[in-house]
């Protein structure tokens, strides 16, 4: 069953990087930083929380006729789970922060004349930026750490029943 999820999983990363490299064809200006970093990172979203969605939790495969042996591996899950949403919530943050301040002082600003800094096509294009940001925040929140908080909920559903 794992290896049908990690072929379901690789699949929606292929499907979408021919995606964005077919759009290159018809749209050149693409091939830029910014959209080649959001097409990656959303295909690392997408590709991970295919496999959460599709594989089956590590407590269910392997089940123990111990009670205590099996409370204790799912103690163990439990704490690793928390430990990855730790992870993954504070690097999410920090990579978020940087990738906003440096593109917006280091490349985007500094590139824009003085001059038209207010003008509407600067607006949209901090409003794009904003809309591609929440899209991964969204994703990044549905598809990997809302998961794993639901797996913790089930390990702990299966304590109490085995208790």
């Amino acid at each position: 069953m794992e290896a049908y999820s990690l072929t379901a999983a690789f699949v929606n990363v292929i499907v979408i990087f021919i995606s964005y490299v077919s759009l290159l064809f018809f749209i050149p200006s693409l091939f830029h930083p910014y959209p080649v970093c959001f097409v990656f990172v959303n295909a690392g979203i997408v590709g991970i929380s295919t496999f959460y969605y599709i594989a089956p939790p590590p407590w269910e495969v392997l089940k123990s006729k111990n009670r205590v042996q099996e409370i204790e591996a799912l103690k163990l899950e439990h704490d690793w789970i928390w430990k990855a949403i730790n992870i993954i919530s504070w690097t999410a943050v920090i990579m978020t922060v940087s990738a906003i301040f440096i593109s917006w002082t280091q490349i985007i600003f500094p590139s824009i004349p003085t001059e038209k800094r207010n003008t509407f096509s600067v607006i949209k294009l901090e409003a794009y930026s904003t809309i591609e940001l929440i899209y991964l925040i969204l994703g990044l929140w549905f598809g990997i750490l809302y998961r794993l908080m639901d797996y913790s909920w089930r390990i702990r559903k299966r304590i109490a029943e085995i208790s």
